[in-house]
């Protein structure tokens, strides 16, 4: 889909091969003009911008040291908001991109530019852009419109910060002798930094995404290649830190590593000391093909790690099974509390070491009743009740005088919910999961227990389950287990913080559930123990 060009003027672009030029896929900013050719025409001395103010919407850029003017047609990419100028946000605002989900993906570009210090409300977009590119020279790659889709994209092959890997140190090293030049990487841009997996001519396994020339190349609509000539004269680039110290990035060459579901998670590039002014077509080819190669083998490093993980699960299943079996719960009701919390705390331990979680949580459900109420309609409803009877205490108690027999059909405030067991970081307590639980947090438990009842993952976790974990996480994953009267017998919850570059892929629910089973089976196999023990008490009493 073709998108409105916009006349920007900028420094030094600098002109691109003529086969180039005529692809518009060449570069997401589209073809560069070079103003100082015969069919262009100076502009006006007062026309011209005496400082950075209006630099990049004003339409006319400075005058370069050899007297000439240049412009670019930026071809925007969907999502983006249509003025170059707004890309980078004031002091006030996080907004990069109109889309709502990109928000907050913006905080790496605030964190930048907060050394520029604006007061609130007195910079606008334009001007906070305008100022860190007059004061760094370079420009600030901007976050693609779906960053958060594209982020959940590379997370799901748990590559980063792995170890070296020699099927992709064979793909860098093949690629420097095929084109022949100072070196080669492959990298994957994460939420702030860039990481290579695999690299030869650079000494630096990350840089900072800021001074990233590859966070440009993923911007990309389609795995075309991004070639920078000579990125010494390229307005972008120019006075990046990559080009200017380091390195020292003359020719750049970066082909998408782009997923079967369109998203580009990183680059494979190759770059050199000394520009190159023409790159052939059949060396773009070769680029495209080597970035395809590399793919092939994420997808490979992927199942592989997806194998691992179905193999320790696996062996987790039978081993908890095993030691399931083999615990005989005391009849002694004190005993019996004893071995039930050995039984639920090893669930919790392991359920955090096989999924590789932050902590688990297990959480009492048992004095919670399933009352089935009919409205006016005629629609039956399951609601359920943590202090379902009249008269009694709210850790579910049987009814204690004939009043207490109605059961209550209105959600009221409740006891904090018992902890059957949780393993996680001593730091990382809620002290909130021992204070009362309020009517409208009651409620919405209740919806959950009647709706979800197969678990569910949360990203932006509700406000009343919130008490039950830490803060600052990145998944929640609730599984309530029912017993065969379908009343809720306990809640198993795992969770994952910030910063932790994994996605939960769905799986980790079915192995909280299988685990849930195995905890219910010993729940169930103590509850017929005791009653056939009170059976044949009561039967040997009147023989």
């Amino acid at each position: 889909m073709a998108f409105p060009g916009l006349q920007c003027g900028v420094p030094g672009a600098s002109s691109v091969p003529a086969h180039a030029a005529n692809n518009p896929n060449n570069d997401y900013f589209g073809n560069v003009k070079d103003l100082s050719s015969p069919e262009s025409k100076e502009a006006p001395e007062a026309e011209r911008p005496s400082s950075s103010s209006g630099l990049l919407n004003s339409g006319v850029a400075p005058r370069t040291p050899g007297g000439r003017y240049q412009t670019i047609e930026a071809q925007l990419l969907p999502g983006m908001v249509q003025d170059l100028s707004s890309m980078m946000p004031d002091g006030a605002s996080d907004l990069i991109y109109n889309d709502p989900q990109s928000k907050q993906e913006a905080a790496y570009v605030l964190a930048t530019a907060g050394a520029l210090n604006p007061a609130p409300g007195a910079a606008s977009h334009s001007g906070v852009f305008e100022a860190w590119y007059a004061t760094a020279g370079y420009l600030i790659p901007p976050m693609p419109p779906n960053e958060t889709e594209r982020r959940k994209a590379l997370y799901r092959y748990n590559i980063l910060d792995s170890p070296k890997d020699p099927n992709f140190d064979r793909i860098v090293h093949l690629a420097k002798l095929v084109f022949n030049t100072k070196g080669v990487v492959i990298s994957f841009i994460a939420d702030s930094r860039q990481w290579h997996k695999a690299y030869v001519g650079v000494d630096m396994s990350e840089a900072d995404r800021t001074i990233s020339m590859c966070s440009h190349t993923i911007l990309q609509r389609s795995s075309e290649p991004v070639i920078v000539p000579d990125a010494s004269k390229d307005w972008r680039f120019a006075n990046n830190p990559c080009v200017t110290g380091g390195p020292k990035v003359r020719f750049y060459a970066g082909a998408p590593l782009r997923t079967p579901d369109g998203y580009n998670i990183g680059t494979l590039c190759i770059f050199d000391s000394e520009p190159k002014p023409e790159t052939s077509p059949r060396t773009r080819h070769a680029l495209k093909e080597f970035a395809t190669i590399v793919m092939r083998e994420m997808e490979l490093w992927k199942d592989k790690i997806q194998l691992g993980i179905r193999d320790r699960i696996q062996n987790s299943m039978e081993q908890f099974t095993r030691e399931c079996l083999e615990t005989d719960v005391s009849e002694d009701p004190k005993k019996a509390a004893v071995d039930m919390a050995k039984v639920y705390q090893k669930a919790a331990t392991l359920v955090r070491n096989t999924l590789d979680v932050s902590g688990c949580v297990i959480m009492d459900l048992s004095h919670f009743e399933a009352v089935d109420t009919v409205d006016a309609s005629g629609r039956k409803t399951t609601l359920y009740i943590g202090n379902a009877y009249d008269g009694s205490p709210t850790t579910g108690s049987p009814p204690i005088h004939a009043s207490a027999i109605q059961r209550k059909t209105e959600f009221g405030p409740i006891a904090p919910l018992p902890v059957h067991a949780v393993d996680e970081d001593e730091d990382e307590s809620n002290p909130a999961r021992d204070e009362p639980i309020s009517s409208e947090d009651h409620a919405v438990l209740s919806k959950f227990l009647a709706t979800c009842p197969e678990g569910r993952i949360y990203e932006r976790l509700p406000k009343c389950f919130k008490r039950f974990v830490p803060s600052n996480l990145q998944y929640t994953m609730m599984v309530p287990v029912f017993d065969v009267d379908k009343r809720p017998i306990f809640m198993l919850c795992a969770y994952t913080r910030k910063g932790i570059m994994h996605v939960m892929e769905g799986y980790e629910l079915q192995y909280l559930r299988a685990v849930g089973v195995i905890i219910l089976s010993v729940v169930l196999k103590h509850r017929m123990t005791v009653a056939n023990t009170a059976k044949t008490n009561f039967i040997s009493k009147y023989q």
